[in-house]
């Protein structure tokens, strides 16, 4: 049995629209893993405070997840009491690393139902650390509720 050259058209036609709605429709949908990845990408980088004042509007709402920020022996907790201070302790931290660009050597992302983890080794002109980010899901948003800094 041969297939018309018009039939084989047709089929080859509707072929390539099946295929382009299945990719179309891979580049609309967003996995979790994808939204941390650009959580990732958001916490690294060029550190300049709009970019720090973003990834915090962004990534954290103490008030909804209260933040537990450990490292360096210190250990604090932020929440609605004393949010604006999480802003200030960011900026803080990251003022020695102003103008520099903080890059990613290895970034880890585990996803479990509504809660996340994004470990990542980052380096910079002054060194390397490790960072584990521990999230939590509300709603369709990902927020920070824990930060662990070492060496």
């Amino acid at each position: 049995m041969s297939i018309s050259p018009r039939r084989a058209g047709y089929f080859a036609g509707a072929l390539a629209i099946v295929v382009g709605a299945w990719l179309g429709l891979d580049e609309l949908i967003v996995t979790e893993e994808e939204r941390l990845e650009a959580f990732a990408n958001d916490v690294t980088g060029p550190v300049e405070p709009a970019r720090i004042d973003a990834a915090l509007a962004t990534w954290t709402d103490p008030a909804t997840q209260p933040v537990e920020l450990r490292g360096f022996g210190r250990s604090e907790v932020y929440g609605a009491e004393n949010a604006a201070e999480l802003a200030s302790r960011a900026r803080e931290a990251l003022r020695t690393y102003g103008g520099e660009r903080l890059r990613k050597m290895r970034q880890g992302i585990e996803v479990r139902d509504d809660e996340a983890s994004v470990s990542l080794r980052i380096v910079s002109g002054r060194g390397m650390v490790d960072v584990d980010f521990g999230l939590r899901k509300h709603g369709d948003r990902w927020l920070v509720s824990d930060v662990d800094v070492h060496r």
